[in-house]
């Protein structure tokens, strides 16, 4: 995976020279302050090559990054790779407090779509909503845990989403993650970047939704 240094910060490392260390773990998609663990390097014709394990601390996985130092400046080396390949996009706070296997299903379709497994990502989001959906009617509409948990997605949207851009953008996602399980797909023109477009529309719908229902102040009358 190529990297952008706004995803980096540079140190000084116990190896020789100046590194730019990770600021996101590519596990968990989480700030870290990332432990150094251990590294290896590979002499090359005008660079060294040097690999670097990390332990990020807040999830405890650890990940590789690899630096190449230029032998005429070996003070200073620019992050090339990093693995796992994946740099996560963080959901939003809130989302959390509705449901952490959402968040769980979310970090991992992500992972599968940064990989190119895009049927696989669909899926996993697919699942991911339907998880929000169902924790939203439980813990923010106080409906009944067992009753909802039985429920198909298409009654779930039908049932608990009273917003026309919800419930289109929902239907979407639901239809196409659907139809991403089949052998022979009944909408095979609509790849994954209309499915992950209205997952997209469907996300900045819902998160505005539950921000106003839970402004951070409220009117003084």
């Amino acid at each position: 995976m190529k990297t952008s240094k706004r995803h980096f910060t540079k140190i000084q490392s116990n190896i020789n020279g100046t590194y730019y260390k990770p600021m996101i773990c590519p596990h968990c998609g989480i700030g870290t302050d990332g432990i150094f663990k251990q590294h290896a390097t590979l002499e090359l014709t005008r660079a060294l090559a040097v690999v670097v394990t990390y332990k990020c601390t807040d999830c405890e996985h650890i990940f590789l990054c690899v630096y190449l130092r230029n032998n005429e400046n070996p003070q200073d080396s620019n992050a090339v790779c990093l693995y796992p390949q994946a740099i996560l996009e963080q959901v939003n706070p809130e989302l959390r407090e509705i449901s952490e296997t959402f968040v769980d299903m979310y970090d991992a379709a992500q992972r599968a779509e940064n990989v190119g497994d895009t049927r696989l990502a669909a899926i996993g989001y697919r699942t991911a909503l339907e998880y929000l959906i169902k924790d939203y009617a439980i813990k923010e509409l106080k409906e009944n845990e067992t009753e909802v948990g039985k429920k198909k997605l298409i009654h779930c949207i039908k049932d608990y989403l009273d917003d026309e851009g919800l419930i289109k953008s929902s239907d979407v996602v639901r239809i196409l993650g659907n139809d991403f399980t089949h052998f022979i797909q009944d909408y095979p023109e609509l790849d994954f970047s209309v499915f992950k477009c209205y997952l997209d529309i469907f996300m900045t719908f819902f998160t505005a939704k539950y921000k106003i229902m839970h402004p951070p102040v409220f009117r003084q009358e």
